[in-house]
């Protein structure tokens, strides 16, 4: 996966390279009457946007060798004998202070648009991008006739460790929770904080295994928490979606239900069903 990713980046570069290279022939068939200077600027904000500062960095370079190479083909002369130098440094300092700008403004909105979506506290999924994504996976296997499972994950005795231990404590045990959960899961599963110490994870294609699967992750998180020293467990509750649910929001509080359950008949368990349309009734009764 990450090779593949590195070959796209590289793909990618070599394009902007190419774009590159056509504008400086541009520039030479031009002989300076026309200034092209901010047709360079394209294939270095496209990389510094797309690929990082590093990269548009590269390319801030490649422009100035680019500029100088059409400079140098059509035998242009400058008036003044470091006029050259001049213009070169002064290409160098636009090409590569654009590519730090557009760097910068791509990791701000990065930031702006990962504290939208994702928990500040544990770093992983919010609830708000939990549902989005989760209605887009419904979706999915509506049209594909894939199954889903939710998984609804509730810290008990969490209080007491705030209580006890302090609210620092506290929050660093839910992102040691959190940690753990998205360690133990697939690449392609998603893992998020809802509120307070409830997090829930949303497994793509998964049919009946999934019970041995949520079964085993909870026995490995219990046990990091244990060799951690951590006075809680876990009680969750999950539902396998054979069919797609009319609506996510009754698939998801399906599976909370099924963890107040647990909660409720001693904790430390996991409770698991099949998602049946008449659940979104039963639920209503839970």
């Amino acid at each position: 996966m990450a090779a593949d990713f590195d070959r796209r980046r590289a793909v990618y570069f070599a394009g902007l390279c190419a774009l590159l290279t056509g504008i400086a022939y541009l520039d030479y068939l031009t002989i300076h009457e026309i200034d092209l200077s901010v047709f360079y600027l394209l294939p270095v904000g496209l990389a510094s946007w797309s690929l990082g500062i590093t990269w548009g960095r590269c390319a801030g370079l490649l422009a100035v060798a680019a500029w100088g190479l059409a400079d140098w083909l059509d035998d242009y002369v400058y008036k003044l004998p470091w006029g050259v130098y001049w213009a070169s440094l002064n290409h160098a300092v636009f090409f590569l202070a654009a590519a730090e700008v557009t760097g910068r403004l791509r990791l701000a909105y990065q930031m702006v648009e990962r504290s939208a979506f994702c928990d500040a506290l544990t770093g992983v999924y919010n609830r708000r991008a939990f549902f989005t994504m989760a209605e887009k996976e419904v979706q999915r296997s509506r049209r594909y006739g894939h199954s889903l499972t939710v998984c609804y994950i509730d810290v008990d005795h969490f209080k007491q460790v705030n209580d006890t231990r302090g609210h620092e404590a506290g929050d660093q045990l839910l992102c040691e929770v959190a940690a753990a959960l998205t360690e133990l899961v697939r690449q392609s599963d998603i893992v998020a904080r809802l509120g307070g110490d409830e997090f829930a994870l949303l497994l793509p294609e998964t049919d009946g295994v999934a019970q041995r699967v949520l079964e085993r992750l909870r026995e490995r998180l219990q046990g990091r928490m244990d060799a951690a020293g951590w006075p809680v467990t876990f009680s969750m509750g999950a539902v396998t979606c054979q069919q797609s649910p009319q609506s996510v929001e009754d698939l998801v509080q399906y599976a909370d239900a099924l963890m107040y359950q647990v909660k409720h008949q001693g904790k430390n368990q996991l409770r698991y069903e099949l998602w049946q349309e008449e659940n979104k009734c039963k639920n209503k009764n839970m």
